[in-house]
């Protein structure tokens, strides 16, 4: 809305008006949303003007002169302004004025549809064109969300490509075959509609509570206040929590085994922004890191899709070899881990039948399970898995990465200081069945 006429003005617009009143008009107006419902509305705010006399100096007929009336809140009557103030209050432009004057002048009264991207003369796309597009889409090997894989469907092109890259595979291929590519255009536009992927995977959980509290209204804050003081609350005591496990682990013949274990975000092979490995399968590998907090020593458990998925049983293992461990070289001890709230991996039956297990048939006194805050769960081991990316982007500059075991290799020198990654390969033999042993418990 613009400002209005000055009060000089013959009519006294500003003086009729309020800025409330205008305020009203100008969000009635936008409020209507219809183009051509905002068309008929400033039709009815103009009307020929009668005059006493007309003067004529040429041949050719002059258009009627034009009132132009708003309505205020309280009086049906019309008032009437002037044009200035109509279009200031508005907040629209005087073309947009001059096509309702236009129109009423020239036809029967009646404001026609607008035309604009009607005239029947569109250019239309092969449909062989935009089916390759998609098929071509659908062949891109894809990674779904590691850390938010029960909150969303969305999958990710791994590899840090974009839409101008992956266009440029699909012409290089539709040209080998002699035929016609669609352009950018068509291509981000049937990519961004017709599927859910994105470029990059989540590294961290999304703080849900924080977030919706920051981006909030003042309104909404209102609402979102006693829930996000809980969160704050809950996020400060799991932290103390863990600092004073860390203290007490510390301590000179503590007997405290205290570490952290998460999932490091899928490895695919083989690796390469070429369109030659582009379209090809990729086979998953999997490295979970178990870290402990007091002293330098990180296990990496590693193996590849073709061996084992990432569910309970596969995690439990790995954790049920760590206890076993840990018991031969330090029996007797009491072992704390923390976590994220990954139901599927650590949050469920078969880890604490895991946990049962080991208690009955290994030397250990106690095992206790805490979980982080959601949203809140950065630990020692996402500095293991920072480490391992960075030597990742160098292995990917300097070649290809074609097996599984480029990146055991990468993982052992991964560390250049203090004492190296422990990378222990699994086989399929080494998976343990948790479900029945926690049946038989």
């Amino acid at each position: 809305m613009k400002p209005p006429c000055p009060e000089r003005g013959k009519l006294g617009c500003s003086k009729k008006f309020s800025e409330n009143q205008r305020a009203k008009l100008f969000a009635d107006y936008w409020g209507l949303g219809i183009f051509q419902r905002q068309r008929d509305f400033l039709g009815s705010c103009v009307e020929k003007l009668i005059t006493n006399y007309r003067r004529i100096t040429s041949a050719e007929a002059r258009n009627p002169n034009r009132a132009f009336y708003l309505t205020k809140d309280d009086d049906v009557s019309k008032v009437r302004v002037r044009k200035t103030f109509l279009i200031s209050t508005f907040g629209i432009t005087e073309q947009t004025l001059q096509t309702v004057i236009h129109s009423k002048v020239t036809g029967s009264g009646i404001i026609a549809q607008d035309q604009r991207g009607k005239h029947g003369r569109h250019l239309k796309i092969d449909q062989e064109i935009l089916e390759s597009v998609i098929i071509h889409i659908k062949g891109i090997p894809r990674v779904e969300s590691h850390y938010l894989r029960a909150q969303t469907s969305r999958e990710f092109v791994d590899g840090g490509l974009s839409i101008a890259e992956l266009r440029r595979h699909y012409t290089a291929g539709r040209r080998l075959n002699n035929r016609e590519a669609a352009n950018y255009d068509t291509y981000t536009h049937l990519f961004n509609t017709e599927f859910n992927i994105g470029f990059f995977a989540p590294r961290k959980d999304q703080r849900d509570i924080c977030e919706a509290y920051k981006n909030a209204s003042n309104k909404e804050k209102e609402d979102l206040e006693t829930n996000y003081e809980i969160h704050q609350e809950e996020k400060m005591l799991s932290r103390n929590e863990k600092a004073k496990d860390k203290e007490q682990a510390e301590k000179e013949g503590s007997t405290i085994v205290l570490a952290v274990y998460d999932l490091q975000a899928v490895l695919p092979v083989p690796t390469r922004q070429t369109s030659a490995f582009f379209h090809k399968s990729r086979l998953n590998c999997y490295n979970f890191t178990i870290s402990e907090i007091t002293k330098d020593n990180n296990v990496c458990f590693f193996w590849h899709e073709g061996l084992a998925q990432r569910g309970a049983i596969e995690i439990g293992t790995c954790v049920l070899k760590f206890l076993e461990e840990v018991a031969n070289d330090r029996p007797g001890c009491d072992i704390i881990f923390y976590t994220d709230n990954c139901g599927g991996q650590q949050k469920n039956r078969y880890t604490i039948g895991m946990y049962l297990y080991a208690l009955k048939n290994y030397q250990i006194n106690s095992i206790t399970h805490k979980y982080l805050i959601r949203g809140h769960t950065q630990n020692e081991g996402d500095a293991v898995h920072s480490v391992i990316e960075k030597s990742l982007k160098k292995l990917k500059k300097s070649g290809l990465i074609y097996v599984p075991e480029q990146y055991v290799f990468m993982i052992r020198n991964a560390k250049k200081k203090g004492n190296s990654y422990i990378v222990k390969e699994m086989n399929f033999n080494d998976f343990i069945d948790l479900k029945r042993l926690s049946q038989e418990l």
